[in-house]
C-alpha cells in the first residue's frame, strides 16, 4: 500500500496500477527523498517525470510545493493519477497539472511556458536506461532548471551513472533495497 507519508495528506491511501508496468516508489525510499529536500519544498515548483501514480508529486504538494507539473504518457498510469488528485481539496488541485505526454514533448512546452523547477524527480522503468539520459539532456537543452535546482534520480542500484552529465553534478548517491537515489544540482 502506498499512501501519502507526510504534510497535510498524511495517511491519504493512492491507487497504483496493478501489474508491473509501473513500480511505485515505496514509502521507505519516499521518506529518504523528503527528507533529503525538505528545506527546500516549501513554495517550490516540482516536476515529476515519467509520474506512475503521481506518489512523489502528491507527496510534494502535501508538503507544501506550489506548484507540482505531473508528466505521464501511458493511458492507464494517467488515470491513476487523476483519481489520486481527485482525493485532495480543490486548493491542491489547483497547484498540479498533469501533462498526458512524452517526456521529451512535455518539457518542450514546459520551456514555452517560460517554467523553471526548483526539484525534479525522474523515475523512469529501471530497464529504460537511455531514458535517463535523455531526460537530463532535455533538461539541459530546454533550460527549465532553477539556478538551485536539485534533480533526483531514482534508479536500479546496478545502474551507475556519471558524476557530470548535461550541465549537472552529482552531488551524492543513496542505496535503498535495490533502488538507489542519485542527487544532482546545475554546475
Amino acid at each position: 500500500m502506498i499512501n501519502v507519508i507526510g504534510g497535510n495528506f498524511k495517511r491519504l491511501v493512492l491507487k497504483t496500477l496493478k501489474g508491473f508496468d509501473t513500480r511505485p516508489t515505496s514509502n521507505r525510499l519516499k521518506e529518504t527523498i523528503f527528507n533529503l529536500i525538505q528545506s527546500e519544498i516549501i513554495g517550490c515548483y516540482f516536476l515529476d517525470c515519467f509520474a506512475g501514480s503521481g506518489n512523489i508529486g502528491i507527496e510534494a504538494l502535501s508538503r507544501g510545493a506550489s506548484k507540482v507539473i505531473f508528466i505521464e504518457s501511458n493511458q492507464s498510469a494517467v488515470n491513476i493519477i487523476q483519481n489520486n488528485l481527485y482525493k485532495l481539496s480543490s486548493d491542491y488541485r489547483q497547484k498540479a497539472l498533469l501533462l498526458k505526454k512524452p517526456v521529451e514533448l512535455a518539457l518542450q512546452m514546459l520551456k514555452h511556458r517560460k517554467m523553471k523547477f526548483d526539484i525534479v524527480f525522474i523515475d523512469p522503468p529501471y530497464s529504460a536506461i537511455k531514458e535517463y539520459y535523455k531526460v537530463f539532456s532535455l533538461l539541459d537543452h530546454f533550460e527549465i532548471l532553477s539556478d538551485s535546482a536539485c534533480v533526483i534520480v531514482e534508479h536500479s542500484k546496478g545502474l551507475i551513472l556519471p558524476e557530470r552529465l548535461s550541465g549537472l553534478s552529482r552531488l551524492r548517491s543513496l542505496k535503498s533495497g535495490n533502488s538507489k537515489l542519485s542527487l544532482y544540482n546545475p554546475l
